[in-house]
């Protein structure tokens, strides 16, 4: 007959994969690998377009600076704060966990706000005849379907902190900082090929 174990002798449980935060990084990378595609369609015909002499942009239509250079301020600044919420949760100070997890759900806010109204005044048709406006909606579009479930993601795992489910092991609140860090360089991306050099 087996000798009963007691806790004091049993060996320590196996480390948990770090499954989340894996799946969290491939799902950001997919969408990032799908967004960099219609980027590079996008570049490829502007410069078919610029080649032949004529402007890429519809006659009427323009894209504004302000809009996405504080966009892409507002998803810098919520890449801090939602680290500063795992380090936070690391650290068991739940109450400073919780203030940056709000701040993060609050710049997601206002970076979906702010995209929406640049969407008002771009005024670039859908049906242009170059194709611009199918490439400008589906890559700003499908960046902000990114932002949209990256929020979602934040929402779920601040619950989850909130019922203390993340104790000293914020896996959770990390995995959706790497989302959203990811989230944010591809938002770099589409900056800088769609909005700046336009």
């Amino acid at each position: 007959m087996a000798a009963p174990v007691s806790i004091a002798t049993a060996p320590p449980p196996p480390l948990r994969p770090r499954t989340l935060l894996v799946g969290a990084v491939l799902v950001a990378s997919a969408f990032g690998f799908g967004i960099f595609t219609m980027v590079g369609v996008y570049l490829g015909r502007r410069s078919d377009v610029l080649n032949t002499g004529a402007t890429w942009l519809p006659k009427g239509s323009r894209i504004p600076l302000p809009q996405p250079n504080m966009m892409f301020l507002t998803l810098l600044m919520s890449c801090v704060t939602l680290a500063w919420a795992s380090y936070a949760l690391r650290r068991n100070d739940r109450q400073n966990a919780y203030v940056a997890l709000g701040i993060s759900t609050l710049m997601g806010f206002a970076y979906v706000v702010q995209a929406t109204y640049l969407f008002s005044l771009t005024k670039i048709p859908v049906a242009a005849e170059e194709g611009q406006g199918v490439l400008i909606w589906a890559i700003s579009g499908a960046h902000l379907v990114m932002v949209l479930s990256g929020m979602a993601f934040t929402a779920l795992m601040a619950f989850r902190a909130l019922s203390g489910s993340f104790r000293r092991v914020p896996e959770g609140v990390t995995a959706a900082a790497v989302y959203w860090s990811i989230t944010t360089g591809v938002y770099a991306v589409i900056w800088f090929a769609v909005y700046i050099t336009k």
